[in-house]
């Protein structure tokens, strides 16, 4: 094999596989509590939440999962990291927030957390994209 090649071969040794099985297993665990019928009012609210959000939770997980496959690489390669890593906290933000939204009251409330919600998200994706990119950067001016 060529130098290449292994290279390739232990980076993906490396991945963090982990991630992506905790969502696999995540996803089993929610389609058996949709076939589980227990007539809990905050069972099927919880249940509910979560089938709601499935989109935004596979997201922000499959983001941040691209994320740390990129990291793995050197540096032309992983510049696209921290364009994952801050798309992915777009999401988990608004996940946190739909949080809040299902255990908030009054409808001023709720106006008032989706004014927080994209300064929140808008602050938190600029924020991980400059300290991502400065990290890049300094991991590669070490080699």
């Amino acid at each position: 094999m060529k130098k290449e090649q292994k290279d390739v071969y232990s980076i993906l040794k490396q991945i963090p596989l982990v991630k992506l099985l905790s969502l696999i297993v995540f996803l089993v665990v929610l389609s058996i509590l949709n076939v589980i019928k227990w007539e809990n009012p905050f069972y099927i609210q919880i249940l509910t939440f979560l089938n709601n959000n499935i989109i935004i939770i596979i997201t922000f997980s499959l983001l941040f999962y691209l994320g740390d496959l990129f990291s793995f690489f050197k540096f032309p390669v992983n510049t696209p990291s921290p364009l994952f890593y801050a798309f992915g906290s777009i999401a988990l933000t608004k996940f946190i927030f739909s949080i809040f939204y299902l255990i908030s009251g009054p409808a001023e409330i709720i106006q008032i957390l989706k004014f927080f919600e994209y300064l929140a998200s808008a602050i938190i994706f600029f924020v991980i994209l400059i300290f991502e990119y400065i990290e890049i950067f300094r991991r590669s001016n070490l080699r």
